[in-house]
């Protein structure tokens, strides 16, 4: 595999790298490349009405989204069973249900456990996608664009597509 990081920002008064692309030379599950974006929690305030986070938890922990480029939500991470979406810039949302009997039948293999909450009935928008979090899970939807209005919701009970 190759890692790369760049796009340095200044955060706490230091220099870090705030993208990191994986490209694997085999691919895993059909995937060849993974991209993680910002992820400055502590340059960023989660509980502002509209943060502008990259990577946040459900409040219970049970949700972790990560919204570059596209958003990505999964639920129930290491548990049975799984659930997740991915909304694409093009507004094609993906769902995920996953029983998780073997280590690659899974919806989601990475899960960032120091990602800031989002704390109920706030919202963050990156990329043109707004995730609102509330009671019943992690809302994501796309406000400008292609696909605008198509969206998702994922809790620890489903992953569900939100349409027009």
């Amino acid at each position: 595999m190759t890692i790369v990081a760049s796009l340095i920002k200044v955060c706490g008064g230091h220099h870090v790298y705030t993208r990191v692309v994986i490209r694997l030379h085999h691919a895993v599950n059909g995937v060849r490349k993974l991209v993680l974006g910002e992820f400055l929690p502590k340059c960023t305030n989660p509980n502002d009405k509209n943060a502008h986070l990259t990577s946040f938890l459900s409040p219970g922990k049970r949700v972790w989204c990560n919204t570059v480029q596209q958003a990505s939500c999964a639920a129930a991470h290491g548990e049975e069973p799984q659930y997740s979406a991915e909304l694409y810039p093009s507004g094609r949302v993906k769902l995920c249900s996953a029983q998780v009997t073997n280590p690659w039948d899974v919806c989601v293999q990475q899960w960032d456990r120091r990602a800031p909450v989002l704390s109920y009935g706030k919202t963050s928008e990156a990329y043109g996608i707004r995730c609102t979090s509330r009671k019943n899970g992690i809302t994501c939807i796309k406000i400008s664009g292609a696909g605008k209005g198509h969206g998702f919701r994922v809790n620890k009970n489903e992953a569900v597509e939100i349409t027009p």
